[in-house]
């Protein structure tokens, strides 16, 4: 996921656009968005990629999803003479009917929020549901904007309250770096920060669905600048979850 927010906020950018060339634009904007989907998306539109953005931005991407598809073809070529199934992340989980004969719908992870309202001014972040692996994925993306490379370089400390100034004692404040808490941590002009945001989303996935507080876990993911911000939002979640008594983080 922290290497295809890349490419996913890259078309779902061109599918902003009002000439947009994509084959079905609303298709990326729509959410839920299916991993398979995505997926589907950036095959069909591999040449648009690269024409727009240059093969140098996405080879990572596209060298990942050749490596799960070569994996998967090996998985299931070895597989062929028994019962065992293989995921293909190209398409969805295993379908077709259990034991007593009842058809099994396909199952796939999927996007329930995109934030990427200000790509190229503002940090983007993903989240995500995954019923195969029980997980729920939050995932930043990386440096690729003149603004994330300028958040890089601030690299002063920016001295905040601390969250667990109950449990470490005489450490009322803590230094953060000044660009990723400007990003993640500072008020928007509605007040709220994005970390309040991603986690609004976070606290509904478990919060709509009660077998999800028991059964799943939370991940934060990312690369590069997106690692940072990873970092920086888990800790705030691990705090938020020890010192309140809120159990749907």
């Amino acid at each position: 996921v922290s290497l295809l927010i890349y490419t996913i906020t890259d078309l779902r950018s061109l599918a902003k656009r009002k000439n947009s060339k994509l084959q079905d634009p609303e298709r990326m904007l729509s959410l839920p968005l299916s991993f398979s989907t995505c997926l589907e998306c950036i095959a069909q539109s591999v040449d648009i990629i690269r024409k727009e953005f240059g093969d140098d931005d996405h080879a990572m991407t596209m060298s990942a999803l050749q490596s799960i598809q070569e994996r998967y073809d090996q998985c299931a070529a070895s597989s062929s003479q028994n019962k065992n199934q293989w995921w293909n992340p190209f398409t969805s989980s295993t379908q077709g009917t259990n034991e007593a004969g009842v058809e099994v719908q396909p199952l796939s992870p999927f996007l329930v929020a995109y934030g990427d309202e200000n790509p190229d001014t503002d940090l983007v972040y993903a989240v995500g549901v995954d019923p195969i692996k029980k997980r729920v994925t939050v995932a930043f993306r990386g440096s690729v904007t003149p603004a994330d490379f300028l958040k890089d370089a601030s690299i002063s400390l920016n001295h905040q309250p601390n969250p667990l100034k109950d449990i470490m004692k005489n450490k009322d404040t803590l230094g953060l770096h000044h660009g990723f808490y400007e990003y993640l941590l500072k008020p928007r002009k509605n007040g709220e920060t994005k970390y309040e945001e991603i986690l609004k989303h976070v606290q509904t996935i478990f919060e709509e669905d009660p077998t999800k507080q028991k059964e799943y876990k939370l991940y934060v993911t990312g690369h590069s600048l997106g690692g940072a911000l990873a970092t920086l939002f888990s800790f705030h979640v691990a705090a938020f979850t020890l010192t309140t008594t809120n159990s749907t983080t």
